[in-house]
């Protein structure tokens, strides 16, 4: 090759920019735990009254990220298909360079395979939104514990441009200044990417995540963490069973869609669940589920969309006994509602943060309260706040409310069941079990299930137990509570309405912060001087010699006259081995003796 071809090709080579993120000096630290290999903080800085979540990602230097970013460059411009594009084969080069070690390769993962930037982020289970609205402003997200908050991330205008692209890419889509935005699209790990492009809609760049959890919520999730209580959930389970129509609601962010993914485990097995979603966000624990996802326009003229309209028509000719719908916004409110009301069972979510604007919202949407005798019960998600000190407050997620609806001729009833009071003597509280049994939903459930008031107190009761018994398993081991254990559970007691009882609850794993805490002290080696150790050598022969005497006599001693009738045994005589040897010697003088007057009296 020559210099010309050299020079040429290093103009076409296009070196990686890593960027990385630390957290500066002096930071009031309130958490820390890590997220992939960068290590995250929750504090605040010097003179700052807030919060703010910081990223710090592996130490490296600039040098070696700049090598890092030539050689990933050079690789990519060399590369002559998929098959040399592999993490693999960047691992061999790095190593044939001397650069290799686990960070450098996790810089490089992160860039060509993952989020880039945003990797800590991503990785982060805490982590429910990742927005940026403007360049050079700082990147936000919500939390589960402190909600949303300001992070040490901060894009310029043209490293902004190239994330977007990139998400897009990930999600399979393009932006550009034709067609300026993305809505709603998924991207790796399920999550709904949403961004707009550089300055034709919006001052900059902007985009917005909405993350979901790798592993899916579940009743036992929400129980282990007390989110909803084992009373209002079986309660709730027994409204599903006999397929009475449920919404949940809540404000945006506040985990509607996670406690309908959650409450499908109360479905019997053998019933068929139907989906219909914008995006899909349902994980259901199910063996028998229909999903259906909207599609997009696929011409320009925005012909070829199938909305969630269409999808909930097509589940009412599928023969499903159950439609969920992750949210109800428009037209599919009415057709959600016209399914239910043929003996569907459904639930679905709704924005309002009270009945009132719950039956507000329906009849913007189209349904007045006279077509919802359908509906017979609203749950309330939400957060309540606990105070951690210096003026912060902590976020925990509740099912704040449950209410029965009836609805028919004489007007709209609504009555609150089960809630949860807040202050120091707060806590669940619900309505007495025999009010309960008086409820509306209460009597539809002993007429579909054709049982008496007792007989209902008892299926209440049983399954007031089991959820409890999950509750305690899932503190026990929370592979409990993820979904495929859930399911089984479930099955299981479909089949064997007790067969929980015989099983008991072990005592739950202790965290190792407190194992730490319980570990004996190591006794500290210690030099001991030679003198002593043999003057203890010693005294310990003499001892070990004393003792073994000892333990002689005491066994000669104990030798007595035994008597049987007119025998008499004795002992056997014991005689000391010098004793033993005269003795013999008496012998022989004695036997010598006999001899020689034996020979003298033959001779005669």
């Amino acid at each position: 090759m020559g210099k010309g071809d050299a020079s040429d090709k290093s103009r076409r080579i296009v070196p990686i920019k890593f960027k990385r993120w630390d957290v500066p000096p002096n930071v009031e630290v309130f958490d820390r735990y890590k997220s992939a290999m960068s290590e995250i903080v929750i504090g605040r800085e010097p003179g700052s009254p807030v919060l703010k979540y910081f990223v710090q990602d592996p130490p490296v230097s600039e040098k070696e990220l700049e090598q890092l970013g030539e050689l990933a460059g050079e690789l990519i411009y060399t590369a002559r298909g998929q098959q040399d594009f592999t993490r693999e084969k960047f691992e061999e080069v790095l190593k044939k360079r001397n650069l290799y070690n686990p960070i450098l390769m996790h810089y490089i993962e992160r860039e060509l395979w993952g989020y880039g930037p945003l990797t800590a982020v991503m990785a982060d289970p805490k982590i429910e939104n990742v927005e940026c609205n403007k360049a050079d402003s700082p990147v936000t997200v919500t939390h589960t514990d402190y909600g949303r908050i300001e992070t040490n991330m901060a894009f310029a205008a043209d490293e902004l441009d190239r994330l977007v692209m990139r998400l897009a890419h990930l999600a399979g889509k393009s932006v550009s200044v034709f067609k300026p935005f993305l809505d709603g699209v998924t991207i790796p790990g399920g999550h709904r990417y949403t961004c707009t492009y550089r300055t034709e809609i919006s001052s900059s760049s902007t985009f917005a995540i909405r993350k979901f959890p790798e592993k899916p919520w579940t009743i036992g999730k929400l129980l282990l963490n007390e989110t909803i209580t084992p009373e209002m959930a079986a309660w709730i389970w027994l409204m599903i069973e006999t397929r009475q129509a449920i919404l949940v609601a809540g404000v945006m962010g506040s985990g509607k869609t996670s406690l309908i993914n959650a409450l499908a485990s109360f479905t019997p097995p053998h019933m068929k669940i139907g989906t219909a979603e914008d995006v899909p966000e349902f994980r259901l624990p199910h063996t028998y589920w229909l999903r259906y996802v909207i599609r997009e326009a696929q011409t320009i003229e925005g012909t070829g969309a199938v909305t969630i309209f269409d999808l909930l028509k097509l589940l009412l000719r599928s023969n499903v006994d159950y439609i969920m719908v992750n949210e109800i916004r428009g037209e599919d409110a009415k057709v959600w509602m016209q399914a239910v009301a043929t003996g569907h069972g459904g639930v679905t979510s709704i924005h309002a943060e009270d009945p009132d604007t719950v039956f507000a919202r329906l009849e913007q949407l189209g349904i007045p309260t006279a077509h919802l005798s359908a509906l017979r019960g609203i749950a309330f998600i939400g957060f309540i706040f606990q105070d951690i000190g210096k003026g912060y407050f902590k976020r925990i997620r509740k099912v704040k409310e449950f209410f029965e609806v009836k609805i028919d001729e004489s007007g709209r009833e609504v009555r609150r069941l089960f809630w949860y009071e807040t202050g120091p003597n707060g806590g669940p509280r619900s309505l007495s079990l025999e009010e309960l049994l008086e409820s509306n939903s209460a009597q539809l459930m002993m007429q579909y299930l054709g049982l008496s008031k007792e007989r209902l107190a008892e299926e209440y009761r049983t399954r007031v137990d089991f959820l409890r018994w999950i509750a305690g398993m899932s503190r026990a081991n929370p592979e409990v509570a993820e979904m495929d254990s859930i399911k089984q559970l479930m099955a299981n007691f479909y089949l064997d309405k007790n067969f929980f009882r015989s099983i008991p609850v072990p005592a739950p794993a202790r965290p190792k912060e407190q194992e730490k805490a319980e570990v004996r002290p190591v006794k500290p080696k210690v030099t001991i001087p030679v003198a002593v150790r043999e003057a203890t050598a010693k005294e310990q022969k003499e001892g070990e010699q004393k003792e073994a005497k000892e333990v002689e006599a005491k066994r000669l001693g104990d030798v007595r006259l035994v008597g049987m009738g007119d025998m008499v045994l004795r002992p056997p005589r014991v005689v000391k081995k010098g004793k033993m040897k005269s003795q013999e010697e008496k012998e022989r003088k004695v036997m010598g003796a006999l001899a020689s007057k034996l020979r003298r009296s033959g001779e005669g």
